[in-house]
């Protein structure tokens, strides 16, 4: 449940949960470059479940869990190549969010917020230096996954509420939100990369906690149609670290 960005031979992924000495998340991050991880700079404020966007060399990560109530953070750190920096919170503090674009030009979409909005619609976009509210989507949801840009976004599947997990679709034209392809496999915590016409969803949870059931299924969206890609992952997992393209993915953790 750490935030992941990057590609599939640059990638970076940062904080999450470190059990058992860290559940609140470690500060760790790492890096990959296509055969082997090295270790990059020390996230300002760990977390867990919480969003990234951009590249490893201007990176972006926002939103997630906080040790104290509510339990959700706005924070906002970027990613120089070597090191964190904080900058302006999210105008919501939210926590299992999706998030698209680059360090300049991202976009934070649903998620579970506070107070009492734990489905959320809400989206906020990053001008590299500030948070701006942006337009709310049709359905509100958290532990969504999505990809893009912050002209072309897609967000899919996740929770609608605590016990409904959904594969419904949402695409972002720069302007307003329209209905998608629904999923094949409707999921949560998955892994979600690539861009709008050309997006990868593989992995994720299909029962509600405490006992969710994991899946190895893997899907392409052509920006308005869902297909079931024969190539499945080789173990099933949930809340995993995502990054890359629908031809080269990467999935970690």
């Amino acid at each position: 449940a750490g935030a992941t960005l990057g590609t599939q031979t640059a990638a970076l992924i940062t904080s999450g949960y470190g059990y058992p000495s860290a559940p609140a998340g470690i500060p760790q991050t790492q890096i990959y470059d296509g055969s082997g991880w090295s270790a990059g700079g020390a996230l300002t404020d760990p977390r867990t479940y919480f969003a990234g966007a951009g590249t490893t060399a201007a990176g972006l990560v926002f939103g997630g869990t906080d040790t104290s109530p509510p339990y959700r953070t706005g924070v906002t750190e970027e990613y120089n190549g070597t090191a964190w920096s904080e900058q302006s919170d999210l105008g919501t503090a939210r926590y299992q969010n999706v998030g698209t674009g680059t360090q300049t030009a991202a976009m934070c979409i649903t998620g579970n917020a506070s107070p009492g909005n734990i489905h959320s619609t809400a989206v906020e976009d990053y001008n590299g230096a500030s948070w701006t509210a942006g337009t709310a989507t049709s359905i509100g949801k958290h532990l969504a996954m999505g990809c893009g840009t912050s002209t072309a976004s897609v967000a899919f599947g996740g929770n609608i509420n605590p016990y409904v997990i959904v594969g419904t679709t949402e695409d972002w034209n720069g302007t307003a939100w329209s209905a998608g392809g629904a999923m094949n496999t409707e999921r949560r915590a998955g892994g979600g990369v690539g861009i709008q016409t050309a997006a990868l969803c593989f992995g994720g949870a299909q029962l509600p906690s405490p006992s969710p059931t994991r899946t190895n299924v893997t899907e392409n969206y052509d920006g308005s149609t869902w297909t079931t890609n024969p190539a499945t992952l080789a173990t099933a997992t949930r809340d995993g670290s995502a990054a890359g393209t629908n031809t080269a993915a990467l999935l970690a953790g």
